[in-house]
C-alpha cells in the first residue's frame, strides 16, 4: 500500500498499482500525483518535498578550489553593505570607498552623475506637432508635382529621362541586329518576342510613374525587375485596353467571315472609335486595376476629365504609331543581303547601307521619344484629374470648395427658400384643456 499526504494535510492510502496516477483531492480540490513506493522517502509527513541539508565544503577542498583560480564570491555581506554609508571619524584618514555590488546578482553598482542645471525651453519655442494621420485631406499624401503637360516635351530631353530614352533605343537597335543576322534564325523569334514584351511593359510602367506615383522621370527598363508588378500587370492592362477598344471591330470581322459579307463603313467607324477610346482604356487598364472601370460611362469620364489634354495625348500617340510604321518600312530598303556577296561579283553599296541605317535609327529615336511623350501625358492626366474619373475603387478626395456648414449657416441667415425645398412644415396646434382640468399641457 502507498500511504502519503496531500499538502493540505489530508492523508491517502492507495494500492501499489495506482502509482503514477492523478486524482483530485476531496479537501482542497488540487490534483495530487500518487508517488511510487521508491519515492516515499522524498516526501515529508505533510506531503511536501523533503529538502536535504547542504553539506559544507571541507576546508581542504575549498583551498584546492582557490588554488586552481576559481573566482571567490565578492558580494558583500549584509553588515558590509550597510556599513558603506558610514562616514569616517574626524581623526581617521579618508577611506577609499568600497565598490558596491548587488546582493543578489553581483552586478557592480556605479554612481550616475546627475545634471544640476537643466535648460528648460520656452513654450513659445517648442514647434507645433503635425498630425500623423489625415482624414479627408491630403496631409498624408506626397506633394503633387506642378509639372504641366505642355512642359513635358523639353522635360523628357533632360538628364535621366534622356538616358532612359537612349537605353530603350539601344534595345531597339539590338532587336534590329537580331533580325538581320541569318545565323540566329532559330532563337531570334523567341528573343525578339521577349524584348518586345519588355518594351511594351516599360511604356505602361511610364504611365504609372508619371500618374499614381507622381514621379517626373522615366523609369528604367523592367523598373524593379518584378515579374508581377513590372511585366505581367502592365501587359494585362494593355491587353484589356486593346479588347475594350478594338474588341467590337474584331467581333465584326469574325461575323463577316462566318456569314461571308463585308461592311467597310462599319469597319472604319469601329476602327476610329477604337483609336479614340484606346488612350482612356490604356490609362484605365494600367492604373485602375478593376475590370468594371472599362464600362463606357467610366471610359467617357476619363475622356471628359480634360478634353484638350486627352486629344493632345491621342495626337502624339498616333504620331508615334505612324513613325514606328515608317521605321519598320525602312528596314526592307536597307540591302544587308549584299554584304555577304563576294567583292569580285558585286559591289557592296556601303553608302546606301549607312544612309538607310541613319534614316532607320533616326525614325526609331523619334518614335521612342513620341511614345514616351504620349504615355507621360496620360500619366499627367491621371495625376491632375483622376478625382474626376468615375472609377470603382477611386479613393474619396474632398474638392477645394467652401465649408458646407458655413454655406448652410449663410443660407439660413439670408432665409434662402431652397433650404425648405421638399420639406413639409407642420402647423403648430394649441390644445385647450377642458374645464376643471388644471394639468399643464405643452
Amino acid at each position: 500500500m502507498i500511504r502519503f499526504a496531500c499538502i493540505c494535510g489530508l492523508r491517502f492510502e492507495l494500492p501499489d498499482e495506482r502509482a503514477g496516477d492523478e486524482f483530485q483531492c476531496s479537501n482542497c480540490m488540487r490534483l495530487v500525483d500518487v508517488p511510487s513506493p521508491g519515492q516515499m522517502d522524498a516526501f515529508d509527513d505533510d506531503g511536501t518535498v523533503r529538502i536535504a541539508d547542504v553539506a559544507p565544503i571541507p576546508p581542504a577542498l575549498l583551498e584546492k578550489i582557490r588554488a586552481f583560480g576559481h573566482r571567490d564570491d565578492l558580494r558583500q555581506t549584509v553588515d558590509e553593505y550597510l556599513s558603506l554609508d558610514d562616514a569616517p571619524a574626524a581623526d581617521e584618514p579618508p577611506r577609499r570607498p568600497m565598490p558596491r555590488y548587488d546582493p543578489e546578482t553581483g552586478e557592480l553598482l556605479e554612481q550616475i552623475d546627475l545634471r544640476t542645471q537643466v535648460a528648460v525651453p520656452l513654450p513659445q519655442n517648442i514647434p507645433m506637432a503635425k498630425p500623423t494621420l489625415g482624414y479627408a485631406n491630403r496631409s498624408t499624401e506626397p506633394p503633387a508635382s506642378t509639372i504641366a503637360w505642355w512642359q513635358l516635351p523639353w522635360k523628357l530631353l533632360r538628364g535621366p529621362n534622356l538616358v532612359s530614352i537612349f537605353m530603350v533605343f539601344l534595345v531597339h537597335a539590338f532587336v534590329h541586329f537580331l533580325l538581320v543576322m541569318p545565323g540566329l534564325i532559330f532563337i531570334t523569334p523567341i528573343i525578339v518576342l521577349l524584348i518586345v514584351l519588355a518594351i511594351t511593359a516599360h511604356y505602361c510602367n511610364t504611365i504609372e510613374e508619371f500618374g499614381p506615383r507622381q514621379q517626373d522621370e522615366i523609369p528604367a527598363m523592367l523598373r524593379g525587375v518584378s515579374f508581377t508588378e513590372d511585366i505581367r500587370m502592365p501587359l494585362q492592362g494593355l491587353i484589356l485596353a486593346y479588347l475594350a477598344s478594338f474588341g467590337p471591330l474584331m467581333l465584326l470581322w469574325i461575323i463577316e467571315r462566318i456569314f461571308n459579307f463585308e461592311s467597310p463603313a462599319s469597319e472604319h467607324v469601329l476602327f476610329w472609335l477604337g483609336v479614340l477610346v484606346f488612350p482612356a482604356a490604356l490609362l484605365t487598364g494600367v492604373t485602375s486595376g478593376a475590370i468594371g472601370d472599362f464600362l463606357p460611362n467610366r471610359l467617357i469620364s476619363v475622356f471628359t476629365a480634360s478634353v484638350s489634354q486627352y486629344f493632345m495625348a491621342l495626337a502624339v500617340l498616333i504620331g508615334a504609331w505612324f513613325v514606328y510604321g515608317l521605321a519598320l518600312g525602312f528596314v526592307e530598303y536597307i540591302p544587308f543581303g549584299q554584304l555577304a556577296a563576294p567583292v569580285a561579283t558585286a559591289k557592296v553599296p556601303y553608302l546606301r547601307i549607312i544612309a538607310g541605317l541613319a534614316r532607320l535609327y533616326g525614325m526609331l529615336l523619334l518614335a521612342i521619344y513620341l511614345t514616351h511623350l504620349a504615355v507621360a501625358m496620360l500619366g499627367i492626366l491621371h495625376r491632375h484629374h483622376h478625382h474626376r474619373f468615375h472609377w470603382i475603387y477611386l479613393e474619396y478626395e474632398r474638392d477645394a470648395r467652401a465649408d458646407t456648414n458655413a454655406r448652410l449657416a449663410e443660407m439660413r441667415r439670408r432665409g434662402d427658400p431652397r433650404l425648405n425645398r421638399g420639406r413639409r412644415v407642420m402647423p403648430v396646434q394649441r390644445v385647450t384643456p377642458p374645464a376643471g382640468d388644471q394639468r399643464d399641457v405643452r
